[in-house]
């Protein structure tokens, strides 16, 4: 807990004397952090299952023992 305060307030104080430097680290982590939830989303979406399609109509069940 004290250590997660003490980033905080290190952050703090850094965006008070550095707002450019800021901004800066604060876009790269929001990119960071969209890119990871897309590739997370993508990996998500590639271990579903397909969706069920049923056979078609146009082909026939098993023959009934006619010529051969």
């Amino acid at each position: 807990m004290k250590v997660a305060q003490a980033e905080r307030d290190r952050r703090t104080e850094i965006s008070r004397k550095y707002p450019e430097l800021h901004g800066a680290e604060t876009t790269a982590r929001r990119s960071c952090l969209a890119a990871q939830q897309r590739a997370a989303a993508e990996q998500s979406r590639a271990h579903q299952p397909a969706a069920y399609q049923p056979p078609s109509q146009s082909r026939r069940g098993p023959s009934m023992g006619g010529p051969r």
